[in-house]
Order: structure tokens, then C-alpha cells, then sequence
């Protein structure tokens, strides 16, 4: 009886005890994430106003930047730092700027991780360069000439002074709590353990199958304990494998890459996994109508008419869906007496498109062989039917068949480079390329060219540039199509024609600019496609066509970047960018890597 007694105390004032302090847990808590939530208010507020005052001051260097940044400090008691898009900081209102260059690398810092992602970045840490917590707030912003983040750091232990407050409150209140919680447990044990004794008893006399008087051995108890403990046994381990078979399931659902929702009749949604979910953009679906889900109406639509024709096969059908494509299949079955439907919804686009890419290939292939073909077949049959041309102009019209199969020769070579770059994992050696020499080198071969065109010709490159490690070779050759495409699609008569080599901390950048008319921004997304050429381009000059996706396959085998940046300046002109990693020389033998 005293056992059953203390037990009964321990769980009457254990459950009271917890009924306690889990509010207060719960009130301390939410005080708590209000104050920050507040704080974090505020913050912004005054961040924006920094932004504007930014703005509307005359930056037009380092120094103007700094010094604004730290008035902004003083006037708001906070530390404000500005980080390029590469995540050097370029200036800090804590510091000097001659210390500036000794500051890590921001950019994987958690605000500016946010802040790529959303339009703020919000974060609370430790800073180790001041040595305390701050609340940190951050976005992009363009201010002056500088481009990246604005970031706006509070120290924190304003709010931490409040915080703990608050929490000397709340011990306070768990101690009072306590001491009520023990009252209350000894009054109340006393009266239940003698009505829970005497169930024991009667449980004992119910196994037995017979009805006696009840006995005063605590042992007596055991008998309530074990039955209760074998039933509880049994139902937990038929509840532990419907739920394992249930998780599993779940598991197999949420793991298939197609979106998968199970409707009934009414076209309620039953069940969807993870993939159905993310394709409609929503986290909570169950329950709610298709329609309501499914914001397309003529999915709906087809849908809605399958199901009234009480489909007992599997029917499959094409849809396109927030620009993307999918084949539906809509498979019936029956769960206690009930219809349900089983849609699969299969992402067809990438498929689509490279059913696209190779009917473009073969047809542009197929366009740019034919002419030179038919040009040596007419000028063939030429000589072969008249012997006097053959005599007198013979030599001349074999000259333009020359030409032609050498044109068809360098197609069929590009293709087959391209072909090669795309599916061979080809090991690339490394050397030290001179950028200043591989650059005279291209000046000379494009000199008749640019001497014809009168381009003025700059090179924007420091003397003492280092050697890139890279392949002279491919450097050359993307250098050579980028200038190359300059003259022939890009500049005019007397127009400029300019070369950049530029170093960052972790990259090489070049660039070919010219002052030609420029690239429409609807063509740019496409001017890397194979034989892809400008809509609007008058006259279109002799080429494969894949000169520039040939460059973006040698690009990215030498782990670099390549894009196009057009208009350039008053509306005009296109300069076509590369980068390439710096590299240690022990990488020089490397294989290269995306």
C-alpha cells in the first residue's frame, strides 16, 4: 500500500509539476521570440533608412563609402559593412580601411546566404572579430559604383539583459509552482491509491473468473499490472507494424520522382507525395478539392471528363503545366467498395525539349551540307557536260569546289569536336598560358581583317598579369571564335574592337567587347545553341553555326564560365565573358572538372 501510495504521489505531483512549468516554459519562451521578432523590427526599419541615406549620398569611391558608413554607425549605434557579390568585404565602419584586407570571406555567411535566396537576410551569432553577438541584417543593394551587400549588425545584449529578466520571473514562478504542486500531490495520493488498491483486487478477482473479498497484499497488485501490460503489449506491437508498413509506404511515395496523387470519385484528394506536392507548390493538400489544387483549368477539365466516363483501363494523356510538360496517367482502382483514381504525373519536358535540340540538329546539319553539296554537284556536271568550260575555266570552278568541300570539311570537324567535348570526359593538361602573347599572337592572324574593317584594336591588360594555368590551346581557340564572331556578326566599319584580362581573388575574367549593335535580349538565351544564329541579322556570314557552343563545352571542361552581356553602353555594343579558376600547380596534370 505505501509503494502504490508513493507512486501515486510521483505521478499526481510530477503531472502537476509539468502543468506548470510547461506554460511558464512555453510563456518564457514565446516573450522571448516577440522581443527578437521586435528587434529584428526594428533593425530593418533603420536599415532602410541607412539604404536611402546611402543612396542619396555622393559615393564615389571607397573612402566616400566608408566614411558614410561609419556616420550611419554612430548615428545608430550599429556596425555596418559592405561586401561585394564575391564576399570580400570592401568596407566595415568597426575598422580601419588599411584592416579591411586581413576580414574572412563573407559569403557564406548565413545572412548573405539568405539574402541570395530573399530580398533580406536575417541572422543572430557570435562575431569573432568584435567579440560579441549581434543581430545581423543584410541585402543586396547598389550603391555608387559598388555593387553586392549592405549588412546592418546590433549588439545583442540589450536583449539578452531582458532575456534573462525574464527567466529569473519564470524561476520564480517554477519555484512557487513546485511547492503547491507538492501540497497538492500529498493530499490527493492518500485518497486515490486506497480506490486504486482496491481496483487492483477486483482485477484479480475478474482473471479468476469469480468475484471474493478483497485482500490487503500489495502483491495482489501485480495481477492488474501484468494484464494490463500484456494487452498493452500486444496492441503497441500491432500499432508499431501498421505504423512501420504505413512509413514505408510513405517512404516508397515520397521517393518517387513523379507526382503522385490518389482522388476519389468526387475528385477529393485522398494522399499526393512529396513530388505532387512541390509540382503544385503547396505543403498542405489532403482533403481539398483537385480543382482547388490544381489551378489549371484545362487539366481539370480533361481530368473531370475521364472520371465521368467511369474509366475502368488506363488512360494516359499530355498537359503543360507553369511552362513545363507532363504525361498523365490516370489509373483506377477499388478500396472497400469505393472508386479512387491513381494519377501519375510524369515530367516530360526535358525530353521534349531534346527531341527538339536533335530534329534542330539534323535539319541545320542537313541545311548547312546541302548548299556547298549542291554547289559541287551543279559546278560538276558543268565539266562533265561541256568540255570547253572544262578547258578554259576549269581550274577556276575546281577552286570553288575546293572551297566548298573544305567548307563542308570544317562542319563535319566541328561537329565531330562538339560531338566529342559532350560525351568524352577528356583529361585536359594544364600549362602556364601567357594571355599577352596568345593575345599578339590572335592580333596577328585577325590583322588583314581588322587593318580592312579599320577597327581600332585595344588591349586592356596589366603588364605584369600572371601566367593562367590552363590549355593554351583552348584558350586560343575560344579567343579565336569570340573574335572572329566580333567581326563578322558585330562591328561596323571604324568601330572598336577591345580585349580585357582581369584577375579576382579565386578567378581569371576575359572578356571580347565590341561596339557593334548589340544582341536583342530575346536571342541571348539561345546564342549558345548549336547553329543558332540571329533572327535579325541581315546577312549571314559563312559558318558552322557551332563556334560558340564548341566554346561553352571547352569553357566548362576547364571549370570555368562563359556568358554575354549586351547592350554594353549607350544601347549599344556585346562583349562576350569567360572566366577560369585559379589552380595550384600540382593541378597542372589534372583532370578538369565542371
Amino acid at each position: 500500500m505505501n509503494s502504490l501510495k508513493r507512486i501515486i504521489f510521483l505521478v499526481l505531483f510530477l503531472v502537476s509539476l509539468l502543468s506548470s512549468l510547461i506554460p511558464l516554459a512555453y510563456f518564457s519562451y514565446k516573450v522571448e521570440s516577440k522581443l527578437k521578432e521586435e528587434s529584428i523590427a526594428d533593425i530593418k526599419k533603420e536599415y532602410l533608412i541607412s539604404i536611402e541615406f546611402l543612396r542619396s549620398s555622393n559615393i564615389l569611391d571607397i573612402s566616400s563609402l566608408d566614411s558614410v558608413l561609419k556616420k550611419l554607425s554612430k548615428l545608430f549605434s550599429s556596425r555596418f559593412t559592405f561586401i561585394d557579390e564575391k564576399g570580400v568585404v570592401i568596407s566595415d565602419s568597426y575598422l580601419d580601411l588599411s584592416k579591411i584586407k586581413y576580414l574572412d570571406n563573407h559569403y557564406n555567411r548565413p545572412e548573405l546566404i539568405e539574402a541570395r535566396k530573399s530580398k533580406y537576410g536575417v541572422s543572430i551569432r557570435y562575431s569573432d572579430t568584435i567579440d560579441t553577438y549581434f543581430i545581423y541584417i543584410a541585402s543586396r543593394q547598389s550603391i555608387g559604383p559598388f555593387k553586392g551587400y549592405l549588412r546592418m549588425a546590433r549588439p545583442y545584449s540589450q536583449l539578452q539583459r531582458v532575456v534573462q529578466s525574464i527567466e529569473q520571473v519564470a524561476w520564480f514562478l517554477i519555484c512557487i509552482s513546485f511547492l503547491l504542486s507538492l501540497v497538492i500531490s500529498i493530499l490527493f495520493s492518500r485518497k486515490i491509491s486506497k480506490r486504486i488498491y482496491s481496483l487492483s483486487l477486483a482485477a484479480k478477482d475478474f482473471s479468476e473468473g469469480k468475484r471474493s473479498k478483497f485482500v490487503s497484499d500489495i502483491s495482489e497488485f501485480s495481477y492488474l499490472v501484468q494484464a494490463l501490460n500484456n494487452m498493452a503489449n500486444n496492441l503497441s506491437e500491432k500499432i508499431e507494424l501498421i505504423e512501420s508498413q504505413k512509413r514505408e509506404l510513405e517512404n516508397v511515395l515520397n521517393n518517387i520522382q513523379e507526382g503522385v496523387v490518389v482522388i476519389d470519385k468526387h475528385m477529393n484528394l485522398v494522399r499526393s507525395n512529396k513530388s505532387f506536392r512541390e509540382m503544385v507548390k503547396r505543403e498542405e493538400v489532403e482533403g481539398k478539392s483537385f480543382l482547388e489544387v490544381v489551378l489549371n483549368k484545362s487539366l481539370q477539365n480533361k481530368v473531370e471528363d475521364i472520371l465521368s466516363k467511369d474509366c475502368i483501363e488506363v488512360v494516359s494523356f499530355r498537359t503543360e503545366m507553369e511552362k513545363e510538360f507532363f504525361e498523365v496517367k490516370i489509373i483506377p482502382f477499388e478500396f472497400r467498395r469505393d472508386k479512387f483514381y491513381i494519377l501519375v504525373f510524369y515530367n516530360i519536358s526535358e525530353i521534349l525539349k531534346l527531341e527538339k535540340i536533335k530534329r534542330d540538329f539534323f535539319t541545320n546539319a542537313s541545311h548547312e551540307m546541302r548548299t556547298p553539296l549542291t554547289s559541287i554537284k551543279g559546278y560538276i556536271e558543268t565539266l562533265l557536260n561541256n568540255e570547253d568550260i572544262l578547258k578554259n575555266r576549269g581550274k577556276e570552278i575546281l577552286e570553288v569546289v575546293k572551297r566548298n568541300s573544305e567548307q563542308m570539311s570544317n562542319l563535319l570537324d566541328d561537329i565531330l569536336q562538339l560531338s566529342k567535348l559532350e560525351t568524352e570526359k577528356e583529361i585536359i593538361d594544364m600549362e602556364p598560358v601567357d594571355v599577352h602573347s596568345l593575345i599578339d599572337r590572335l592580333l596577328q592572324e585577325f590583322k588583314v581583317r581588322i587593318e580592312a574593317k579599320k577597327v581600332k584594336f585595344k588591349k586592356e591588360i596589366a603588364q605584369n598579369f600572371p601566367l593562367v594555368l590552363a590549355n593554351n590551346k583552348a584558350i586560343y581557340h575560344v579567343l579565336q571564335n569570340l573574335i572572329d564572331n566580333a567581326l563578322k556578326y558585330g562591328l561596323e566599319t571604324k568601330g572598336e574592337l577591345k580585349i580585357v584580362a582581369e584577375e579576382t581573388p579565386l578567378e581569371f575574367k576575359i572578356g571580347v567587347i565590341d561596339d557593334g549593335p548589340g544582341i536583342p535580349p530575346d536571342e541571348q538565351k539561345r546564342i549558345f545553341e548549336r547553329f543558332y544564329r540571329g533572327e535579325k541579322v541581315e546577312v549571314k556570314p559563312k559558318g558552322s553555326g557551332l563556334g560558340l557552343a564548341i566554346c561553352k563545352h571547352i569553357i566548362n571542361k576547364l571549370g570555368g564560365r562563359i556568358w554575354l552581356e549586351s547592350p554594353v553602353k549607350n544601347n549599344r555594343g556585346c562583349a562576350f565573358w569567360f572566366t577560369l579558376p585559379k589552380r595550384r600547380e600540382e593541378d597542372k596534370n589534372g583532370e578538369s572538372k565542371n
